[in-house]
């Protein structure tokens, strides 16, 4: 009996041993447990607060694209309207080129070309149909030969004999010199100035 009770005693030791040892290691694993919890919610909270950082950069950079697309195509859309108005311009002096009016124009073009041009022997090409005409007022101009050119239909090419000197003088070439600023011209005044007028 006395084993008996000897090994009752010692099972209630060891059954409250290994209640202690298992309270101890279920406080463990709820303090391993909430340790992990607290380090997860803190990793979950700097991942979203890093997430949302990078969120906010990449919206920055999306509205700067789509900033600079909108810049693009509207400069795209300014400088398409500038280039269409600027072919208007270009058909219009090619109607005048071919109007009633054109001959006094080509006159002023002839005199500004003389004007600059050496004074001997100078070859002045025309449009083809304005060559008898140019021909008679050159009559009294020394040392000028009137050409019909077919492939000239807005203004005169001066040249001299010995091909020093060359001067276009064309209602299309003095067209051309200003083109960039006429489009420049165009830009603003089709919409900078709306633009202005709207703020």
């Amino acid at each position: 009996m006395e084993q008996l009770a000897l090994f009752d005693t010692m099972e209630r030791k060891i059954a409250r041993r290994c209640e202690h040892v298992l309270a101890d290691a279920r406080r463990e694993a709820d303090s391993v447990v909430e340790a992990a919890r607290r380090d997860a919610d803190v990793a979950r909270r700097e991942a979203l607060q890093q997430l949302d950082t990078e969120l906010c950069e990449l919206a920055d950079q999306c509205r700067m694209r789509a900033r600079g697309q909108a810049a693009l195509d509207t400069l795209g859309f300014q400088q398409a309207a500038a280039d269409d108005v600027l072919r208007r311009v270009e058909a219009e002096l090619k109607r005048v080129a071919r109007s009633d009016s054109f001959p006094g124009i080509l006159d002023a073009l002839v005199d500004e070309v003389l004007a600059v041009a050496p004074q001997e022997d100078i070859i002045l090409e025309v449009p083809a149909e304005q060559a008898a005409r140019c021909r008679d007022r050159a009559l009294g101009i020394g040392g000028v030969t009137v050409l019909a050119n077919s492939g000239l239909t807005d203004g005169v090419v001066a040249r001299d004999g010995q091909g020093r000197f060359r001067f276009v003088n064309t209602l299309s070439s003095r067209f051309a010199r200003l083109r960039g600023d006429a489009r420049k011209l165009c830009i603003n005044r089709l919409f900078e100035e709306r633009a202005a007028a709207h703020d």
